[in-house]
């Protein structure tokens, strides 16, 4: 219950060897890590957030179970695997961690806000790969964000977001079969304007935008 986030303030610096679980019944809140640098003691970690429910039933995909904000770092992490179902939101310009991020079948992933240099030195999901595997989410909250993190498709992806979301690294499709974008809203634009290689069909579906801008190599078409 309640209108207030439940927040974590990390402080100087707080050093977790473990995961990070989060479960909420109440879609007014969102909770929140906030205010340091978390840092991860070079493990992999595995982030298992629910979406919003109750009594079995959910009631809210769109609204992140889990929030960094962006006054925190986040540091000395192995790749990050979202779990769940839930949403998770990446809010930090400045974390640095090397080891990227994978989202699970019907996991999202939030962006609010941009990364930084190319290659990227720093960025919501540090300087590694975001890995999204078939039946994932991307979104984006609030306005327009660029991401220059290098992606791999596993298969299907959506985009659920009402703004653009611009994903300016390399992206790599499946070795073979049909990688579908769907992107959802009418309002939603998917830019990637990084270069599209791997031997899958591209498929667009859905209401929205998907825009190429690389110079591509996709031998199985689009």
């Amino acid at each position: 219950g309640g209108l207030a986030n439940p927040t974590v303030n990390v402080g100087s610096t707080l050093t977790l060897t473990g995961g990070i679980t989060s479960t909420s019944m109440n879609q007014a809140t969102v909770p929140v890590i906030a205010a340091g640098t978390l840092s991860f003691g070079g493990t992999s970690p595995t982030f298992n957030v629910a979406p919003v429910a109750y009594d079995g039933r959910t009631l809210d995909r769109r609204t992140p179970q889990l929030w960094f904000n962006s006054n925190l770092v986040l540091t000395n992490s192995g790749q990050i695997t979202l779990t769940g179902g839930g949403l998770v939101g990446f809010d930090s310009p400045n974390s640095n961690f090397t080891g990227g991020v994978r989202v699970t079948t019907g996991t999202g992933i939030a962006f609010n806000n941009n990364s930084t240099g190319t290659p990227v030195t720093t960025g919501p999901i540090g300087t590694g790969t975001l890995t999204m595997a078939t039946g994932s989410r991307l979104m984006t909250y609030g306005a327009s964000f660029t991401i220059g993190n290098a992606m791999t498709l596993e298969g299907n992806v959506e985009f659920d977001g009402m703004t653009t979301l611009t994903m300016s690294g390399p992206v790599t499709l499946p070795a073979s079969g049909t990688s579908q974008g769907n992107v959802i809203t009418p309002q939603g634009l998917l830019v990637l304007s990084g270069a599209v290689g791997g031997n899958a069909n591209l498929q667009k579906t859905g209401w929205g935008t998907l825009r190429l801008q690389g110079a591509n190599t996709l031998p199985g078409g689009i």
